[in-house]
C-alpha cells in the first residue's frame, strides 16, 4: 500500500461537491518528448498561471489502487481562454495510480515533473511544491485538455508502472488553491521520508554521509562521487534558472 494512501483521499475528499469539468485527451497528438516551452515574456503570454503574488501550487501523490477507465482529467474553474491576461491562483494534482507504482517511480516522477509537464506554448516553473506557468496565446486556444494530452503521454512513457494517472487542474479558485497548498505542505515531511527510504534502498543516507567527499566509513566511494556529480548538477540548473527568471 502506498505510503500517501490517506492524502489521496483526503484530496478526493477536498473535492467532493465541487463543479468540476471533465476533460477529454482522446485524440490529441501529444506533443514531441523533448519539445519545450523556451521563454514565454509575461506580456506575450494569453494566462499567467500562479506568480509571486498569487498562489501556485503542485501536489503530487501516488496510490495503489487502480483508477477504473484509466486517466481522468478534471478542471475546476475557468478555461485558459476564459481568464484574465494578469496573474490567477493556479493549482495542478496528479496522483499516479497502479499496484505496481513503488516509491521508487513515484520520487523519480517528482524529480521528473517540471521537464513531464514543459511543452511548447506550455512554459513552467517548479521550486518545491511551487508551481508557475505561462501559456502562448495558440496552447490557450488548444486548452489545458492539449496540455494535458502531453503531460500524460510522458508519464506513460517514462514509467510504464502507471496504470492511470488522476489530473486535476484548478484556475482562478485562490481558496482551494490555498487549501492544496497547505495540503502539499503537510505531506512534505512524509515525501521526504519517501526520498530518505529510496536512497537508503539505493545504498545511500543522504542525511548523514558527507557530500564533500568520500568519509572511509564505507567502502562505497563509487557511489559519494555520484552524489557529488548529482550536487554540482542540481547547482547549475538552479543557477541556469535564477538566471532564467531574472530576464523574465
Amino acid at each position: 500500500m502506498s505510503t500517501l494512501e490517506k492524502e489521496v483521499e483526503e484530496l478526493q475528499k477536498a473535492l467532493e461537491g465541487l463543479e468540476t469539468k471533465s476533460l477529454s485527451v482522446a485524440g490529441i497528438e501529444p506533443a514531441a518528448k523533448n519539445g519545450r516551452a523556451g521563454l514565454i515574456l509575461e506580456g506575450e503570454a494569453r494566462a499567467n498561471l500562479g506568480s509571486d503574488s498569487v498562489p501556485g501550487t503542485r501536489y503530487l501523490l501516488y496510490s495503489n489502487e487502480a483508477l477504473p477507465g484509466g486517466d481522468r482529467v478534471r478542471l475546476i474553474g475557468p478555461a485558459l481562454t476564459q481568464l484574465p491576461r494578469e496573474p490567477v491562483a493556479f493549482a495542478q494534482a496528479a496522483v499516479l495510480r497502479g499496484p505496481e507504482v513503488t516509491s521508487e517511480v513515484f520520487y523519480q516522477f517528482v524529480q521528473r515533473h517540471q521537464r513531464l509537464l514543459d511543452q511548447p506554448g506550455f512554459m513552467v516553473k517548479t521550486a518545491k511544491d511551487r508551481l508557475m506557468a505561462r501559456v502562448s496565446p495558440q496552447a490557450a486556444e488548444k486548452g489545458l485538455e492539449a496540455v494535458s494530452a502531453t503531460f500524460l503521454s510522458r508519464i506513460h512513457e517514462a514509467f510504464p508502472q502507471v496504470q492511470a494517472v488522476d489530473l486535476v487542474w484548478v484556475t482562478g479558485n485562490e481558496a482551494l488553491v490555498r487549501r492544496l497548498e497547505a495540503a502539499a505542505e503537510a505531506a512534505s515531511e512524509l515525501i521526504t521520508s519517501i526520498k530518505a527510504g529510496v536512497w537508503k534502498d539505493r545504498g545511500f543516507d543522504y542525511k548523514s554521509c558527507q557530500l564533500a567527499g568520500h568519509c572511509g566509513s564505507c567502502a562505497d566511494k563509487k557511489t559519494c562521487s555520484s552524489i557529488r556529480q548529482m550536487e554540482a548538477k542540481v547547482k547549475l540548473r538552479h543557477r541556469r534558472e535564477g538566471a532564467s527568471r531574472a530576464t523574465l
